[in-house]
């Protein structure tokens, strides 16, 4: 059964360090294994949804 994660990020960022670590974290979790198999904006969020087997 394949493991989930999800990222809430409020855009946009407020800072440019908020942003860059967003990045890095969003790059950390994707060399972890994890893959991205979804984004959805609403409501002035990002949701970025992950699975791993």
């Amino acid at each position: 059964m394949a493991k989930e994660y999800t990222i809430t990020l409020h855009e946009p960022p407020t800072t440019q360090s908020i942003r860059e670590g967003m990045v890095q974290h969003l790059n950390q979790v994707a060399q972890d294994g994890w893959k991205m198999v979804n984004v959805v904006k609403e409501s002035g969020y990002y949701y970025f949804f992950w699975e791993k087997d």
